[in-house]
């Protein structure tokens, strides 16, 4: 075809053929990139370390932005052995140079009554006892009533006496009338059984009758009459009273010992071998007293001197440091105390303090930041 000899008439042309355009090959040169020199080692290892302290200090500051800084007071434990302190409940403050501390007075009162059961058994006649009170409404002279004075009841018409003599005290004029006086006094039955023993009782005195004394003094049973009895009967033996006897007073000291446990206050202390225990008022049968049971009576009283341990270790303080006591705070809960003490007749406690004072300084907060 024609189209086929055009193509092959184009490579049959010889060469210089003007037909044919000749151009000479281009050069191509690639440019060179500048060379990249290799650090050294050294610097290779300083920029390690520096990027190391760059990111250890971002990791600090980011880490730990705030810190907590705890202070601890010193503390200090001094040995005592055998320092001798006064407590006295008359003083409102420390007093260093007398060596005195202040103290409260405690005192405890308890009624107690106990029934304890009689062994014995014999055939026995005893009288009624009782006390009275007997009145003086006649005048404001004392009058003295000689022992055996009859009193004699104004109901049963039973007749009971006094055992010694005793001198009634003149009645009172107060805004020009007269008040009377009154005195206590045991009586003893003029006979013997039960029937002398009164429940109550209103008394005049035979021995006035007739003059104007007999309705100016008289007497009312206190309490009842008991002790009354005519047969075969048991009766308190030597060794019931005694037994009982020790059996109250035990539970008589353990009633107080709760009722001070009860009422004094926590931040006191009192020392037991310095304090006064006492029954006042007791009442007991004799031996031979008649009746299945008999009952016992009294008063417990305990007295003592109570101090703040706090209040101790802080003389310690001032004993010690002086002016500068300011310094150190007591710590009495650690502090390790020992007493010997008794009550003087002046009223105060003396104590002998051993063992350890434990003190802690006082932190100045001004100085922390």
């Amino acid at each position: 075809s024609e189209k086929e000899n055009t193509i092959k008439n184009l490579f049959s042309k010889k060469r210089g053929d003007p037909r044919i355009i000749h151009r000479p090959p281009r050069t191509f040169r690639i440019p060179q990139l500048p060379r990249i020199s290799r650090p050294s080692k050294k610097l290779t290892i300083a920029g390690g370390v520096a990027v190391c302290i760059v990111l250890g200090a971002l990791l600090f500051t980011t880490a730990f932005s705030s810190a907590t800084i705890v202070i601890q007071p010193q503390k200090s434990e001094i040995p005592l052995s055998k320092q001798k302190v006064t407590v006295d409940p008359a003083l409102a403050l420390i007093d260093v140079g007398s060596r005195r501390i202040p103290g409260e007075e405690v005192k405890y009162i308890g009624n107690v009554s106990l029934t304890f059961s009689a062994t014995g058994q014999k055939n026995v006649e005893t009288r009624s006892r009782g006390a009275i009170i007997i009145k003086n409404a006649f005048s404001s002279s004392p009058q003295t009533l000689v022992a055996q004075t009859r009193f004699q009841d104004r109901e049963t018409r039973k007749i009971f006496r006094i055992q010694r003599a005793v001198t009634v005290p003149g009645a009172k004029t107060i805004g020009g009338s007269l008040m009377p006086s009154t005195i206590e006094v045991a009586v003893v039955a003029d006979g013997i059984g039960a029937e002398y023993n009164l429940q109550k009782g209103s008394f005049t005195i035979p021995g006035f009758q007739g003059s104007s004394k007999y309705d100016g003094f008289t007497a009312e049973a206190k309490s009842p009459f008991i002790g009354g009895f005519k047969g075969n009967s048991k009766v308190v033996t030597a060794d019931d009273l005694k037994t009982a006897l020790a059996t109250f007073e035990k539970e008589a000291r353990s009633a107080i010992d709760k009722k001070r446990a009860a009422e004094l206050p926590e931040r006191f202390i009192v020392i037991p071998e310095a304090e006064v225990f006492e029954i006042a008022d007791r009442t007991a049968p004799r031996v031979g007293d008649p009746g299945e049971e008999f009952t016992i009576t009294g008063q417990a009283r305990l007295a003592n001197i109570a101090f703040e341990p706090a209040t101790l270790v802080q003389f310690f303080n001032m004993l010690l440091h002086g002016d500068a006591a300011s310094n150190q705070t007591p710590l009495p809960k650690q502090s390790t105390l020992t007493y010997e003490a008794k009550v003087s007749k002046d009223g105060v406690l003396d104590i002998t303090v051993s063992g350890k004072v434990a003190l802690q300084a006082v932190v100045n907060k001004t100085l922390v930041v």
